[in-house]
């Protein structure tokens, strides 16, 4: 399965919209709305306006650091700085809060959009994720956006994610379950079996034995321990970490399917 975006042009301009979605909707919050908690526990609205305004300019960095030295990290002063990064628009007014988020994803798209075409595939080092292409990190902000927008508690969740989205990051997120989330510290690897992941479009046959992981394309009647169904948006929310807009179907041995974010960890 092919592990790394194809369309970065059209990533790029889902990112745009994305942006415009979630400025659209912080811009409707007053102050106490912008403080008010929100969906991801304990993290406040702000808090989430914060690390999508902070992670912009740290992937303009990032995008700098991959094309010169082939190396980069997100937070390079580790979890510190991470955390204090939640606490970057606190003091500030809603508007201005909101203004930060705008101007720093303007800027970002502005930086991709000056990068050449052949040079999205250059491969770098960026600290938890190992070796990826410069066009993931295109493909990690859509994610962010779309996923911290429903996290908002303002109405949008998977049931709202575009096509764009959904078509273009489920696949690389079920690849990813070998080649990244099967690789985590955390990992258990005593957790061993056969998963479908089903939509009513494609399947997907993720194997994990003790020493190897594989993620495969496959027939929706494929034998197996489980079978986990559902639309591609919920089982995107499924993979994600969130909550699907109807829950998903299980089919086999349920223990597994309850294992399976420990077989594969985080979101």
């Amino acid at each position: 399965m092919q592990t790394e975006p194809s369309d970065v042009r059209s990533l790029l301009d889902a990112v745009e919209d994305s942006t415009e979605g979630v400025v659209a909707a912080l811009e409707r919050l007053d102050e106490r709305g912008l403080d008010a908690e929100s969906e991801l526990s304990d993290w406040t609205r702000r808090m989430i306006v914060a690390h999508l305004s902070y992670v912009a300019t740290a992937y303009r960095r990032v995008s700098g650091d991959a094309l010169l030295t082939g190396r980069s990290m997100t937070y390079p002063g580790g979890a510190p700085e991470r955390t204090e990064s939640l606490h970057c628009l606190d003091g500030r007014t809603a508007e201005a809060a909101v203004r930060v988020l705008r101007d720093s994803s303007t800027a970002l798209q502005r930086r991709w959009e000056q990068v050449d075409i052949e040079q999205w595939a250059k491969t770098f080092q960026m600290d938890r994720l190992g070796t990826i292409q410069l066009s993931r990190l295109v493909a990690l902000r859509l994610t962010e956006l779309e996923i911290h927008h429903g996290d908002l508690g303002v109405g949008y969740g998977p049931h709202s994610w575009s096509a764009a989205f959904v078509e273009s990051c489920l696949p690389l997120r079920i690849a990813w379950l070998a080649v990244h989330h099967r690789n985590r510290v955390e990992a258990d690897l005593t957790i061993c079996g056969r998963w479908l992941l089903r939509t009513p479009e494609r399947s997907w046959l993720v194997t994990a034995s003790e020493t190897e992981a594989k993620c495969v394309l496959a027939e929706p009647t494929t034998p197996v321990d489980v079978a986990i169904s559902g639309s591609a948006p919920d089982l995107l929310a499924f993979l994600l970490g969130r909550r699907p807009s109807t829950p998903l179907r299980v089919d086999g041995m349920l223990a597994l399917f309850q294992q399976f974010k420990l077989a594969f960890p985080g979101p």
